[in-house]
């Protein structure tokens, strides 16, 4: 049986990190984690969200404070580098037209609400931004390209950009605490120089950007040194991809003692060979890149889920 993360201990509270924390000074927030041991039961402070599990899985935020919506732009595709994009784009550019709109849940992923969903019958893909779709309208997705592929089946984005391996052992963590098994678990690997971190109200996924103007300038968040925390788990090659190969076989393993059937690969080869799976170049044309000019294109996306039911028959 499993639990439901609606009654786990609290009242459900879509947006209780927004409403309630957001204006807590540091200091007190610090304060009330040592006071209150942010306990699931407590009903006088928000808990962190890892912990409280309002939300099933990690919690993420387009543009705007508020998760559930309908936007124009999201993390890395953001306007003013489509406006960018604009001037230097060919006069036929697709995205000149083809409005992108990103739909997400409460969680903030790119899915129907979780009790909508009929997950007995769909195939769970996780991954990062690439799987989210950055820069893709909704209908060339990758989870998109497969329910093409697979004839209507349907295929639950899990795409959380930034996000680490480390997100998605997390995530598929808490969709086999919560939810029915699904039909199938594809797993797409994103690159080795990402990690999980917790902090008091939240979690955040460490990577390159946290040392983009190192040494000039360092991210500080809620008081913590991100850019330190980054060189601490990342100086070592050795340890970048030892964590990723753990990592990577903790998840495999998962699947495997679920009796869920299971498909895992990259679109990066350094990925792929620390989680030892599949590495699927990007199949399509160089050219062929979604709207932000960074993320992989509809074309890739339609070529791998190709490549995909070939390797992964359902």
């Amino acid at each position: 049986m499993k639990r439901d993360y609606k009654t786990n201990g609290l009242q459900y509270q879509p947006n209780i990190f927004w409403t309630i924390t957001k204006d807590i000074p540091v200091e007190r927030r610090k304060k009330i984690h040592e006071e209150e041991k942010f306990f699931p039961d407590c009903d006088v402070f928000p808990v962190p969200i890892f912990l409280q599990e309002t939300y099933p899985f990690v919690y993420q935020e387009p543009c705007n404070e508020t998760p559930k919506g309908a936007y124009k732009f999201s993390t890395g595709d953001d306007e003013n580098k489509f406006q960018h994009n604009l001037k230097t784009q060919p006069d036929d550019w697709k995205y000149r037209t083809q409005e992108v709109f990103y739909n997400l849940n409460n969680n903030g992923y790119r899915a129907q609400p979780w009790e909508k969903i009929d997950w007995e019958n769909s195939v769970v893909v996780l991954g990062c931004s690439c799987v989210f779709g950055t820069g893709l309208s909704e209908f060339e997705t990758l989870d998109a390209a497969l329910a093409d592929a697979y004839n209507g089946r349907p295929f639950i984005n899990l795409g959380y950009p930034g996000g680490s391996n480390e997100h998605i052992l997390y995530n598929l963590t808490m969709l086999f605490k919560y939810f029915p098994m699904p039909a199938g678990v594809i797993v797409s690997y994103t690159t080795t120089d990402r990690a999980l971190t917790f902090e008091d109200m939240r979690a955040y996924g460490i990577g390159p950007w946290d040392v983009a103007n190192y040494p000039e300038k360092e991210t500080i968040i809620h008081g913590e040194n991100k850019t330190q925390q980054y060189l601490a788990h990342f100086l070592s090659k050795s340890n970048e991809v030892g964590r990723n190969y753990f990592t990577a076989s903790v998840i495999q393993q998962m699947c495997d003692m679920a009796g869920v059937p299971n498909y895992h690969f990259s679109w990066f080869q350094s990925a792929a060979h620390a989680a030892r799976v599949d590495y699927v170049p990007y199949l399509g044309s160089k050219a062929d890149r979604a709207r932000d000019l960074l993320h992989p294109g509809a074309e890739v996306m339609r070529s791998t889920a190709s490549h995909i039911k070939k390797k992964f028959p359902l």
